[in-house]
């Protein structure tokens, strides 16, 4: 009957077979290894004037049976790339604003990798010229305005309100004009600050005609009257502010009125003035 000293010896024959057998692993393994590095192309590229590494350089190697790979260098201007085995093959190298390395021959050996340098020359690149056309649009005030709205309406910016729209509400002041355009600013009726338009207690910016006529709390129906408008504007916050701006940040009110223009609608020109002006002056020598 067999003790347990008879029994060592085949346990240790065990891991003897098991040990061989990760052996030879280790070395399939190795040998694998080796068969790769030794199937490698590294290198640097080199500006050739600077002799400094340029990255975003990239590099393509081709050979036999249409193989083609490419890789682009790094900020070092260090790149690797593999190939299937040894042989001979062919590097370019391209990047804008320096000069293409045309195809240049590589012999890969079976054992060992292949180290380069690969050096580029700098190229201007010529661009094709660029042709600005302008074209003078003569638009009168009520046509400026009516784009202002029509744009911030598209934008989806603030409240606006047209001289057709002004016309209907036939509001009695200015004060409950803006209101009816915008629900969201208060008017306010104290004795100090009678018909200020605020937002949260943050008066609000007013601008007529492009210019802000008020750095403190003013009472706007002092300032234009609804029959007189072409258009209001209102935005609420810097987020929704254009090119009128509330230096507190609030909002920005902006009245477009119908000065400087005649009743036809078309700006009053210089033209038009020194032409009456003439008409004037005959008149006066008969």
């Amino acid at each position: 009957m067999p003790t347990a000293a008879d029994a060592r010896p085949a346990r240790v024959g065990a891991r003897g077979t098991w040990g061989r057998a990760l052996l030879v692993v280790l070395l399939c393994a190795a040998g694998l290894s080796q068969h790769v590095r030794a199937q490698a192309i590294r290198g640097t590229v080199y500006i050739a004037e600077e002799q400094r590494p340029v990255a975003d350089v990239v590099i393509r190697i081709t050979g036999e049976a249409d193989f083609e790979v490419a890789a682009t260098s790094r900020s070092d201007g260090s790149f690797l790339l593999l190939v299937p085995g040894a042989g001979r093959y062919f590097i370019t190298a391209e990047r804008i604003g320096l000069k293409t390395l045309d195809s240049t021959a590589i012999d890969v050996p079976a054992r060992g990798a292949v180290e380069i340098s690969v050096t580029m020359s700098a190229q201007a690149v010529e661009l094709s010229g660029l042709v600005v056309v302008a074209q003078r649009r003569n638009l009168s005030q009520t046509e400026l305005i009516a784009e202002r709205v029509q744009s911030a309406r598209a934008l989806g910016l603030g409240r606006t309100m047209t001289r057709e729209e002004i016309e209907e509400r036939r509001a009695p002041h200015t004060a409950a004009l803006i209101n009816s355009a915008a629900p969201h600013v208060r008017i306010r009726r104290g004795p100090q600050d009678a018909n200020t338009v605020f937002v949260r207690d943050c008066p609000l910016a007013v601008y007529v005609d492009g210019v802000l006529i008020n750095r403190q709390p003013t009472n706007v129906n002092f300032i234009v009257n609804p029959q007189d408008l072409l258009a209001v504007e209102v935005y609420r916050g810097a987020s929704q502010m254009r090119d009128y701006i509330d230096p507190r940040g609030c909002g920005t009110v902006l009245l477009w009125t119908k000065r400087g223009e005649d009743q036809s609608g078309s700006p009053i020109t210089w033209l038009r003035i020194g032409v009456a002006a003439a008409l004037l002056g005959i008149l006066l020598l008969k």
